[in-house]
């Protein structure tokens, strides 16, 4: 859809603007943390970050595990980058920052 495009191409440009300050590059090992769409995992694909994965309480395959921001299917340590756009490390009992 239209609004999925656009919300592609918005975070294409959010995650090129931190490429760009040294937040992230293309070998990072990536996490997008509760997007049930993927579209933000997607943008990272796109952008040459090929190591990105989502957590959501859904699963959306290939983008997106099952999880959540309290209970992360992965080890500590394991991202070096974590993304949230829906806000949820407010939520979080154990932040990954």
């Amino acid at each position: 859809s239209k609004e999925w495009l656009d919300s592609v191409t918005f975070y294409s440009s959010v995650f090129h603007d931190l490429i760009g300050g040294g937040y992230l590059s293309p070998e990072s090992k990536s996490l997008c943390v509760e997007t049930p769409t993927g579209r933000d995992v997607f943008a990272l694909r796109e952008i040459g970050v090929k190591n990105a994965v989502g957590i959501s309480k859904k699963s959306v395959k290939p983008l997106v595990k099952s999880g959540t921001g309290e209970r992360i299917p992965f080890g500590d340590g394991y991202f070096d980058f974590v993304f949230s756009g829906e806000g949820s490390f407010a939520r979080s009992a154990k932040p990954a920052v």
